[in-house]
């Protein structure tokens, strides 16, 4: 009884200050276990917003909550197409522990040797709208998060926890 108060409250309170409620309540954000079931206690307001759009990405990264993901679209602002660094991964590592120890040198000495090794293996890239980031993980995210879509249909698939978990860490 006092939930349904309180939920009324909201709804005439956002009503009178004009906000938008952007939650789907068909969608869980928070992940019920074996007694309680899966809830959507979140809430995304808008006020004066023309184009958000809500999305639930359905990845909890190990807790009880998913992520939320609130889209809010403006005018388009022109990118200035720079360049990126991008590091040469095992150079800079095979560079790091050939690093000598600081209690042979000062730690001024160490610490700028430590800065310059990474630049010295970045390659420049030209960023454009073709390639607007450089991220090479970022397919074994969305493998991780089809992975998780189709575990949370068959969570007694023991494959699927596993290759879910070799892929998370």
């Amino acid at each position: 009884m006092g939930d349904e108060k309180r939920g009324r409250k909201i709804s005439e309170l956002a009503s009178t200050l004009d906000l938008t409620l952007h939650t789907d309540p068909a969608y869980i954000t928070r992940v019920g276990n074996s007694v309680t079931r899966g809830i959507c206690p979140d809430l995304t307001i808008t006020k004066n917003i023309r184009h958000a759009h809500w999305a639930n990405t359905e990845e909890t990264l190990g807790s009880d909550y998913s992520i939320l993901n609130t889209t809010v679209t403006t005018t388009s602002l022109a990118r200035p197409h720079t360049r990126a660094r991008l590091p040469d991964w095992t150079q800079l590592l095979k560079n790091y522990t050939n690093l000598a120890p600081i209690h042979k040198t000062s730690y001024h000495a160490w610490s700028q040797e430590f800065i310059t090794h990474p630049r010295s293996t970045e390659t420049q890239v030209q960023i454009s709208q073709a390639t607007p980031g450089l991220n090479n993980h970022l397919h074994l995210w969305e493998a991780r998060h089809s992975l998780v879509v189709r575990w949370r249909r068959q969570k007694h698939n023991r494959k699927l926890k596993i290759r879910i978990a070799e892929l998370t860490h």
